[in-house]
């Protein structure tokens, strides 16, 4: 497997709840195509707008995102595996 995207559209709008890549495959161009094919999956759905949420500390994703037109709203509490931890909200139009 070179890696999945998985988003929850039982919320609007819906959480692009992961999205790996295996780490050997990393900078290929394959995060950014699962980016864009589960965006126009949601998107073909109906879906104007979609979210993800990024740990504060993982700078290298939150910078992935942004380039890939990511929008930072900011700052977020949030839940890993059952424990709180601090994250960032980055936002996609998907129209």
């Amino acid at each position: 497997m070179t890696g999945f995207a998985c988003a929850l559209t039982d919320r609007d709008p819906p959480l692009i709840d992961n999205l790996h890549v295996r780490p050997g495959l990393r900078g290929g161009g394959t995060g950014g195509r699962l980016l864009a094919a589960i965006k126009a999956a949601l998107a073909e759905a109906g879906f104007a707008r979609a979210y993800l949420t990024v740990l504060e500390e993982n700078a290298a994703a939150h910078r992935f995102y942004l380039a890939h037109g990511g929008v930072d709203e900011g700052a977020v509490d949030d839940m890993l595996v059952g424990h709180p931890v601090r994250a960032r909200r980055i936002g996609f139009g998907l129209t």
